[in-house]
């Protein structure tokens, strides 16, 4: 019996290798990791300004700030305080639009290399024409950092508006806010693999 169970599991452990390798995910995985890291910037910078609009940017020096200070060197510090000062005290505006278009076409590229895995993986040819692919993985890439935005604004921003709950509310409180992450980063993932590949 135990020795059927280790056949079995290495059985499966040698299909899962080679459908990774027969569906080229290792290179998908480097194409979306690249697109999704050069949307980072962009990323930050939209939310750095909506921050600023939002006349939050109490969150940047008492949550964000300290935290990245610890990781960084003082002269990185500076440069990263200078920019992030520069992006809250201003031109709000731009950085939320310039920096959420950019960020929405950056992802897209990870979406659609997405989609063309999940193809791969579902044995579904893709059809549809080059338009409506593009458009729908730039609804695509926006619905995700809207979701991803969200679950970080749950678990990071909701503190501040219950203040100091108590100890036994305050662990409820931490509980809900992470399920609730969860939930919406859930929700990005299936909304991916569902209307990602070309099941149409």
């Amino acid at each position: 019996m135990a020795t059927e169970q280790r056949s079995g599991r290495r059985a499966l452990v040698r299909e899962l290798v080679d459908a990774f390798d027969r569906n080229d995910l290792l290179l998908f995985a480097s194409a979306m990791s690249f697109q999704v890291l050069t949307a980072v910037v962009p990323v930050l910078l939209f939310v750095l300004g909506l921050l600023g609009l939002l006349e939050l940017t109490e969150v940047w020096r008492s949550d964000v700030r300290p935290s990245i200070a610890e990781s960084v060197s003082p002269a990185a510090m500076k440069v990263i305080d200078d920019t992030v000062t520069r992006v809250l005290g201003s031109k709000q505006v731009f950085w939320i639009t310039a920096g959420a278009a950019l960020a929405v076409w950056q992802v897209s590229g990870g979406v659609r290399a997405a989609m063309d895995v999940l193809n791969r993986v579902h044995g579904v040819q893709e059809d549809r024409p080059w338009r409506a692919r593009h458009v729908r993985s730039l609804w695509l890439a926006a619905v995700l950092i809207a979701l991803i935005i969200a679950a970080a604004a749950v678990v990071n921003l909701t503190p501040l508006l219950y203040g100091d709950p108590g100890p036994a509310l305050g662990v409820l409180l931490l509980l809900a806010r992470w399920a609730a992450a969860a939930a919406l980063l859930a929700l990005a993932v299936g909304l991916l693999v569902h209307r990602g590949p070309d099941f149409e």
